[in-house]
């Protein structure tokens, strides 16, 4: 009996570390569409909302198709002051565009992209706009 329970602990472990090289993987990833600010921050935000790997994978291809493919994200945990546990997890869209540009490009993206699938964040992530 005492084999099978090691066998079984043996074959948590490997699942477990499967899986967790599986999300590392796919964060890491994550630092090649985005500048991470503060990535342990944001790495442990990730870890404890996974299910926001696929928007946050998404969210790149879905930029560049209203803002053009030279648009720079920033990827960041932030909180209200006042309300420690209010962490939220932005994407920044760093834009040389003009306002009068820009902004018009976003309410398209959000009618036609991001409010379809803003129930995938459970209020946990949000975009803006950062003009550089």
């Amino acid at each position: 009996m005492q084999t099978d329970s090691v066998q079984n602990v043996s074959v948590v472990e490997q699942l477990q570390n499967g899986f967790a090289a599986h999300i590392r993987a796919r964060a890491e990833h994550l630092a090649e569409d985005y500048l991470v600010k503060n990535p342990q921050e944001v790495g442990g935000f990730i870890g404890e909302n996974f299910f926001l790997l696929d928007i946050l994978e998404e969210i790149p291809r879905q930029i560049s198709k209203y803002f053009g493919s030279d648009q720079r994200l920033v990827l960041k945990v932030s909180y209200q002051p006042d309300y420690p546990d209010s962490a939220e997890l932005w994407v920044d869209i760093l834009t040389e565009l003009s306002a009068n540009e820009a902004l018009p490009l976003l309410d398209k993206f959000d009618e036609e992209w991001w409010l379809e699938n803003l129930d995938k964040t459970d209020c946990k992530l949000n975009i803006n706009l950062k003009f550089v």
